[in-house]
């Protein structure tokens, strides 16, 4: 441990290093050395040490931006870039029934020559269009499997 962490922890009392200033225990409920007052190293995504620059996949392999000022963000601030890259082309946000369709269905391919605009139902319809229906003889059912 360092002298100056040292004479920190022996004064009873440090600055809370998220920068608000805040004077907090040096020492923490669990007897650990402090850094940080009760929540004040939430949401500070960029000083995280495991933040990567506001680019993440989501579980449906589509890439999400960070975007907090964005009007349609999900709960977490983060925006789908295709929709970004769409509004940016167009010079306006996009209305919440239009979606924004991937034409080689490569979901991490977001150059604005992949993309193509559509509305809901109309993208709806061209995704059932490529579902084949196919009899399966172990159930004696139809099942639906996805076209080429």
């Amino acid at each position: 441990m360092r002298k100056r962490e040292l004479k920190r922890l022996q004064s009873g009392f440090m600055e809370c290093e998220c920068g608000c200033g805040e004077q907090i225990k040096a020492i923490s409920v669990t007897g650990f050395p402090a850094r940080f007052k009760s929540g004040h190293n939430l949401g500070k995504k960029e000083k995280s040490p495991a933040w990567k620059g506001g680019q993440i996949y989501d579980g449906f392999g589509y890439v999400l931006i960070h975007s907090p000022n964005h009007p349609f963000v999900n709960d977490y601030g983060y925006v789908r870039e295709h929709r970004l890259v769409m509004e940016k082309h167009l010079g306006r946000y996009l209305e919440p029934k239009e979606e924004v369709h991937h034409i080689n269905g490569i979901k991490d391919d977001n150059r604005i020559e992949n993309l193509q605009l559509m509305h809901h139902n109309e993208h709806s319809k061209y995704h059932m269009s490529k579902r084949v229906m196919v009899y399966n003889r172990h159930t004696g059912k139809l099942q639906r499997i996805r076209g080429k």
